[in-house]
């Protein structure tokens, strides 16, 4: 952390000041700004902007530049783009909106080079990612007649394929998509006796609830703890 915090702080999509990674003591002398989307979010700021139906942080930026009277250039754009389209999986998530979708279309006629973000955002894969997903297919299980699947990473995985951490992300689709599967469990070992757990669903399943049930939380279809 810097050895010295400004006045104001602002957190973007962070539902838990926890989450930040810093100890929260650290910012005791701050004034918290918290902007964020997740349903699970603890208001932890001293001016909290919370707004369940926004499908990313990304809009509520959106909106405030708006409200700034802030012009929104190409580097802007793709900033506030790559937020959205990350967040709602290319638009697939069911918090996408018909918003979304124009806000989309606002910042693609600001100049963003499309072809060159999608390319690098969802066409690149490290190759420790692509190893960690044959260790991840590998520990597929199914449970309740093939309704739950749950894939699980270990910290020899990890060491095997010299993965980071953050190269577990997205592997979870892999076991949402089977057929017939609603809610999807990646179990990835962090430490000795620390387990983290992210949580996806399809239809119907609100796996908000059951991550808060372990001290996290998320959207409905998506959650960890």
């Amino acid at each position: 952390p810097p050895p010295k915090l400004p006045e104001i702080v602002v957190f973007l999509d962070c539902a838990d000041l926890e989450r930040c990674g810093f100890p929260p003591e650290l910012f005791e002398k701050s004034k918290i700004i918290n902007i964020d989307h997740h349903v699970s979010n603890n208001r932890f700021g001293e001016l909290n902007w919370v707004d369940t139906a926004a499908a990313a942080t990304g809009e509520m930026v959106y909106a405030l530049i708006h409200e700034l009277g802030t012009e929104i250039d190409s580097e802007i754009a793709t900033y506030l783009y790559t937020a959205i389209v990350t967040d709602t999986g290319l638009f697939q998530y069911s918090n996408t909106t018909p918003m979304t979708h124009r806000i989309a279309a606002d910042l693609m006629e600001r100049g963003i080079d499309i072809l060159t973000l999608h390319h690098y955002l969802f066409n690149q894969k490290p190759l420790a990612q692509v190893q960690l997903l044959k260790h991840a297919l590998q520990s597929l299980e199914l449970h309740y007649e093939g309704l739950v699947a749950v894939i699980t990473l270990t910290r020899k995985d990890f060491q095997q394929c010299r993965a980071l951490d953050s190269h577990s992300d997205g592997l979870i689709n892999h076991a949402r998509t089977i057929e017939g599967v609603e809610g999807a469990v990646l179990l990835r070992e962090i430490e000795p006796e620390g387990i983290r757990v992210a949580l996806r669903s399809n239809l119907w399943l609100d796996v908000n609830q059951i991550a808060a049930k372990f001290g996290g939380g998320g959207h409905q279809r998506a959650a960890g703890c």
